[in-house]
């Protein structure tokens, strides 16, 4: 498997880690290469998950409500898909779960996060970090269907270079930024004015 063709979309990825618009530039990735109605990024860490980006094809703001839906009452804890996750990561520094959606818990997860938007697959890329983990959950809507074995060929084949590029991406966003660097720049002087 080629995992990932150098295409438009990874090199627009690659010149994103770092900005804000990273998680746009990911979702044309994901939409282009894999028929993906969008995903939700976590970094994991024993006893926390952080939300690192969230998008959608169509409502971005909805699926930002579903993370945190997720997130509350630590819904993560709970998540067949992590736990499995973290078992694999044990073993490789990167790796792919799939799980069927109905082997999920109805209750928590089915019907609160998944069957409100008509998703019907969600494939879990995971990779080490410092710290932690980070976890990507990308989802593809009814009208797709399901990953098929290709796509999951191709995801396991691509998932160490997207975990790198997304750790990278994280390191970066979650660095305090410097303050030699705030007092020349009117950008980070506003953020940091805007954020007293």
């Amino acid at each position: 498997g080629e995992g990932l063709s150098v295409s438009a979309a990874l090199t627009e990825l690659i010149g994103g880690i770092g900005e804000h618009d990273f998680g746009q530039r990911l979702l044309t990735l994901f939409s282009e290469t894999y028929d993906a109605e969008g995903f939700a990024i976590y970094h994991v860490s024993e006893n926390a998950v952080h939300d690192v980006a969230t998008e959608m094809r169509e409502d971005s703001a909805v699926a930002r409500r579903q993370v945190a839906i997720y997130l509350e009452n630590q819904r993560w804890r709970r998540d067949p898909m992590i736990a499995q996750a973290r078992h694999q990561l044990g073993q490789r520094r990167a790796s792919v779960v799939q799980s069927p959606m109905h082997d999920l818990p109805k209750a928590d997860f089915r019907d609160v996060l998944y069957d409100r938007m008509n998703i019907c697959d969600r494939v879990l890329l995971c990779g080490r970090s410092s710290g932690g983990m980070i976890g990507l959950s990308l989802v593809r809507a009814a009208k797709s269907g399901a990953f098929d074995a290709g796509d999951m060929v191709r995801l396991t084949d691509a998932c160490p270079l997207l975990m790198s590029i997304i750790d990278r991406h994280v390191a970066i966003v979650r660095r305090p930024p410097k303050l030699a660097s705030a007092l020349t720049s009117l950008g980070l002087i506003q953020q940091c004015l805007a954020d007293a």
